[in-house]
């Protein structure tokens, strides 16, 4: 059973319905194309959830762990965090943009 937005759109008052049909059948066609561009969209749609759930999650559990540490503990916990994020990005030795740059 496929349930069509831009046919619950389409039973909305007429002044709404004049400017979100157009988005709808879009959006419609996106999640149910089959054809490169529909699977593209939904890749992008599905990793832009992915990274926004992530930032979500980050940032829950910033304030979860300042408030539980303390002013002191969060520092330290701070200053250790960011000295492995350089290290981890440092590690790869430019790897990932040396191989964009190549395949182009």
């Amino acid at each position: 059973m496929r349930v069509s937005l831009a046919g619950i759109a389409e039973r909305l008052p007429s002044r709404f319905a004049g400017q979100i049909i157009p988005l709808v059948r879009k959006l419609d066609e996106a999640i149910s194309g089959t054809d490169e561009r529909s699977v593209s969209r939904r890749a992008i749609g599905a990793a832009f959830v992915i990274r926004v759930a992530s930032a979500l999650i980050t940032y829950v559990s910033q304030v979860f762990l300042a408030r539980w540490m303390g002013d002191f503990e969060y520092g330290i916990f701070v200053v250790v965090w960011v000295g492995a994020i350089i290290v981890g990005s440092l590690s790869c030795l430019g790897v990932q943009t040396a191989v964009m740059r190549t395949a182009v």
